[in-house]
């Protein structure tokens, strides 16, 4: 599993629970960004329900 911790300036920007893989698990999906650095990307991390833990997955949009 990637690093799960949110960089240290970040601000969360939205957090939104569903099962967007169809296995009847509850997954979560959260975007943040970095406040005052113009630009700045938003990071997304899905975490994957795995059975009553999560698994993450990191991106940049």
């Amino acid at each position: 599993m990637e690093n799960s911790t949110l960089e240290e300036n970040a601000t969360i920007s939205s957090v939104v629970p569903a099962d967007f893989d169809g296995d009847l698990q509850m997954d979560l999906l959260i975007t943040s960004i970095i406040p005052g650095k113009e630009n700045s990307a938003v990071t997304c991390r899905i975490y994957w329900g795995n059975e009553g833990n999560l698994d993450t997955v990191i991106m940049q949009t």
